[in-house]
């Protein structure tokens, strides 16, 4: 048995800054001492490690370099998100690659730190997007600039 199977799986589209897109399996872990409960795909993209795994249809393994992800499509798969949101902002978003997205963030920030400028720069890398097409995680990196909504 190899390594993968102590993880869950969950389907994403990978799209890079190349223009390449993958889809596959990107893997999830256990969080200690909760059975059965996992992180969620923008805590696998936040950890601190450099890369990432992705099964492909194939079952053939990709090791991605986050750093060169601009967007990971969820599908309208819900994650737990943790306590509810503070606030909910939407977004216009327009990324290097050219692509615009609209939708809405969860900002759970402490007082006074609530306004959309506090939530873009928190030091994670990747930021969950709800938009209508589905739930999106965005690479602050390769974001060019946002059109806060009142």
């Amino acid at each position: 048995m190899n390594e993968w199977a102590t993880t869950r799986r969950a389907p994403g589209e990978v799209h890079f800054t190349s223009g390449e897109v993958l889809q596959g399996d990107m893997h999830l872990q256990y969080r200690q001492g909760i059975p059965g409960n996992t992180e969620t795909p923008l805590e696998m993209l936040n950890r601190d490690e450099a890369f990432f795994a992705l099964t492909l249809g194939d079952d053939a393994v990709r090791l991605v370099a986050k750093s060169q992800v601009v967007t990971v499509a969820l599908g309208n798969t819900r994650y737990d998100e943790g306590p509810a949101p503070a606030q909910h902002q939407t977004f216009s978003v327009h990324l290097a690659n050219g692509r615009d997205f609209e939708g809405d963030v969860h900002i759970v920030l402490p007082p006074p730190a609530t306004r959309g400028i506090d939530f873009l720069n928190q030091p994670e890398p990747f930021f969950a997007l709800h938009a209508a097409d589905g739930l999106w995680c965005l690479n602050r990196h390769h974001v060019c600039h946002v059109r806060p909504h009142d």
